[in-house]
């Protein structure tokens, strides 16, 4: 499909992206009006990677769409470029960013549902995020609707599972993705399971309750690894008993132990906050078809 450019949208670790139009209409409704298209030069591999992931990953409701791909010569150069969808209300850092502060817990609890089932999507395939944080989820707003839609995005960093962990003795770090994200075993053993997308995502869900970055937002790398090595983030007094427990469950220090995606979704934090009439983008969501139900929920 050709396409035009139309605004630089932003730019990552593995490619800049861009609000693009197509240069003629398309009868296909898999087309829309407006995309996004992330481009790198085409000789790098992660955003190709990116593509693979997505494309196994196509269908799923909290999982950015991608739309297909395609080689441009630009400025004399080979480019490598992906199309997905264009999300208007920007990233979930933003939309923390405009609350001016931390986040009801119903709204927190209805977001983190829908990232959860994202990352069920992903595991269910054998792909572990390695890089779930604010900027990598996208909001699209609905009409009527009292909350936006989630996606998660920007597999750049992902993995399978069985996939071998390059650990380098006497580095610093052996993580991928973000360190202020990052998973203990992550930084220290290299080591890129399914719990580690687990404590992300508690990362992710404090950041929207306190509208303040884990870790303190001044902390060095250095002081990071340190305070992962030493202690588990700090949830505030405020923060109710059932969501303090949830980020317990994420923040468990033994990837082992932490609790699991399906544990997770029947956790008082969730279902309390969650009503089985309400509809997030034509997903309904009491639909469980991604989750894998065979692990055992403790005793609470």
């Amino acid at each position: 499909m050709e396409f035009r450019k139309l605004k630089f949208l932003g730019a990552g670790a593995n490619g800049n992206v861009f609000l693009a139009a197509p240069c003629r209409p398309c009868d296909d409704l898999v087309c829309p009006s407006l995309f996004a298209v992330k481009s790198a030069n085409c000789l790098s591999t992660t955003l190709k990677r990116e593509k693979m992931f997505l494309d196994e990953l196509f269908g799923s409701c909290y999982i950015v769409e991608c739309f297909g791909h395609n080689v441009s010569i630009e400025e004399g150069r080979r480019v490598y470029n992906v199309m997905m969808e264009y999300a208007s209300g920007g990233t979930l850092k933003s939309l923390i960013e405009s609350r001016g502060g931390r986040m009801e817990e119903r709204e927190v609890a209805y977001y983190s549902r829908m990232l959860l089932l994202g990352l069920s999507s992903a595991h269910k395939k054998g792909i572990v995020h390695c890089d779930l944080k604010p900027d990598n989820v996208l909001v699209f707003p609905r009409e009527e609707e009292t909350y936006h839609l989630l996606k998660i995005a920007d597999f750049g960093n992902a993995k399978k599972v069985w996939e071998k962990e390059m650990h380098e003795p006497g580095r610093a770090s052996n993580h991928r993705g973000t360190l202020r994200y990052a998973s203990p075993e992550s930084v220290m053993y290299g080591i890129h399971g399914k719990p580690t997308d687990i404590w992300s995502l508690g990362c992710v869900i404090l950041e929207m309750l306190t509208g303040q970055r884990v870790w303190g937002a001044n902390s060095t790398c250095v002081e990071i690894i340190l305070k992962l090595m030493l202690m588990k983030p700090e949830i505030p007094e405020f923060v109710s008993n059932i969501g303090t427990d949830f980020l317990d469950k994420c923040f468990e220090k033994n990837p082992e132990k932490r609790w699991t995606i399906s544990m997770l979704m029947r956790h008082k934090f969730i279902d309390d906050n969650f009503s089985c009439d309400v509809r997030f983008g034509g997903c309904r969501t009491n639909d469980y078809s991604d989750i894998d139900w065979s692990f055992s929920l403790p005793q609470r």
